[in-house]
């Protein structure tokens, strides 16, 4: 994440080629986060605390090859989960 102020509290895996990143927020005012993987992201989607998909998000290929970036907006004081799809 790029802002210190959202933490990456959880990681799991809800289905077989699926990341479920929950995140939870300390900023008092909304937040675009960007997330950095460290693997190819086929797709990525706004998701709940359980995994199920919601809005789907633009994953871009980092330029370096090693991996994708993804921008979740995270309300205020809030917990949001990003799901990712492996290729």
């Amino acid at each position: 994440m790029d802002d210190p102020r959202v933490r990456l509290v959880g990681m799991t895996v809800p289905r077989p080629g699926e990341v479920l990143l929950r995140l939870q927020s300390f900023a008092h005012e909304a937040v675009d986060c960007r997330v950095l993987t460290r693997f190819p992201v086929a797709a990525a989607y706004r998701a709940d605390y359980l995994g199920t998909k919601g809005a789907a998000l633009g994953a871009v290929d980092r330029a370096d090859g090693a991996g994708a970036v993804t921008t979740l907006a995270v309300p205020p004081l809030a917990t949001a989960a990003l799901l990712l799809v492996r290729p």
